[in-house]
């Protein structure tokens, strides 16, 4: 969850824009979880939750919008986005300007649609790692993975730093056995600087 937010209650009216498998999953858990979801905004609308390609001028003024997004989109300009991982059961909720306590709303609402999410913020950790995969050869996908995750966490990408060894892992296909990219990449650095213990090992 966001750090510092303390507290949050989730949003009880929400508003579904468009179609996409997700949805009919959230809709069998939604009762269960009191909360009330519509394909339509209305005037006591709170959140609306956009397929991907769906308009966010659909969203009402008065409601948190938030852009559902495949990991080959870019980003969109909504205030916060989920970026859908294509495998694993963690997805993304990107934080790109809204209030921390929004997002953690949001998390909250998630959460009780049954859905599993890690938070973040502006740089969205498995776009990032993504394209860091496309970009390099069959060979070099585990050290680019490692590069991008120092890189994210210079950026302040995350909250904390083991969401992005856990996206790596569940939603990218990176050794489980390994930990993740950024506990490589700091086992790597701690190595390089003590050589003498590297020698004894």
């Amino acid at each position: 969850m966001v750090p510092g937010v303390d507290n949050a209650e989730p949003f009880k009216n929400i508003a579904l824009i468009g179609e996409h498998p997700l949805f009919d999953k959230w809709q069998q858990a939604a009762q269960r979880a009191e909360l009330t979801l519509t394909q339509t905004p209305a005037a006591n609308t709170e959140l609306c939750l956009l397929a991907p390609g769906e308009d966010a001028s659909a969203s009402p003024s008065q409601a948190m919008t938030v852009a559902l997004q495949t990991l080959t989109e870019s980003p969109p300009t909504t205030p916060l986005s989920l970026v859908l991982a294509e495998r694993g059961p963690f997805h993304e909720l990107v934080n790109h300007s809204a209030s921390a306590t929004d997002q953690q709303r949001v998390a909250l609402t998630l959460k009780g649609l049954r859905a599993n999410v890690v938070v973040t913020q502006s740089h969205g950790v498995l776009n990032t790692l993504y394209n860091a995969t496309e970009q390099a050869s069959a060979n070099d996908v585990q050290s680019a993975l490692e590069q991008a995750s120092l890189t994210l966490v210079q950026q302040g990408a995350c909250y904390r730093e083991s969401d992005i060894d856990l996206l790596a892992v569940e939603a990218l296909g990176y050794p489980r056995h390994l930990g993740g990219p950024h506990r490589q990449a700091t086992l790597s650095s701690t190595h390089e600087t003590t050589p003498s213990k590297d020698a004894h090992s």
